[in-house]
């Protein structure tokens, strides 16, 4: 009785964290998409935003297990260090189209990483499945997404605790790729 009335509290904990995040998601989403710059047609503006969280969304769950140069805090430190590096009197378009860009369609995206891109954005893995590739909205358009966009969705996400695993914890912040 006891293991079963854990296990049901752990199922509504998650059921919680699930339509919690999600409310909390729609939201951002929708903060998200004014922010993006180039693309003209609101349904495809949509729909890359939808593209972009999934992106990120994945990378904070494999950086949080140190799959994206073996640090849990890996995007929002890249923000900052390309802010830094190329910001003030220097060229500096954005973080997405100066360090995102590459990371998704060079680097998760593609099998080989050579020794400059390895200096510029660390060890980062291949991952073969598509959704890194370069998408159509991404052929179409001269897309731009401001760098207030990201630290907002960091924010949120830094919210919650990123899992792989399908651990539940009683926090109440746990995001496990089932949610």
């Amino acid at each position: 009785d006891v293991v079963e009335r854990v296990n049901d509290n752990f199922s509504k904990n998650v059921e919680q964290v699930t339509k919690k995040f999600y409310e909390s998601f729609r939201k951002e989403h929708q903060k998200f998409i004014a922010f993006i710059e180039g693309i003209s047609v609101v349904t495809d503006r949509e729909w890359y935003a939808s593209l972009m969280l999934n992106r990120l969304m994945f990378c904070y769950f494999i950086q949080k297990k140190g799959f994206l140069d073996n640090n849990p805090n890996y995007l929002k430190e890249k923000l900052l260090a390309c802010q830094q590096r190329k910001g003030k009197d220097q060229f500096y378009v954005s973080f997405y189209k100066n360090f995102l860009m590459a990371l998704f369609h060079q680097g998760l995206g593609s099998p080989v990483h050579d020794s400059e891109f390895q200096k510029e954005l660390g060890r980062i893995p291949y991952l073969n499945g598509g959704l890194f590739d370069v998408h159509d909205l991404e052929k179409n358009y001269n897309i731009d997404i401001g760098d207030d966009a990201f630290i907002k969705v960091f924010e949120f996400f830094d919210q919650y605790n990123w899992h792989l695993d399908t651990r539940v914890n009683a926090s109440g912040k746990d995001i496990n790729p089932d949610v």
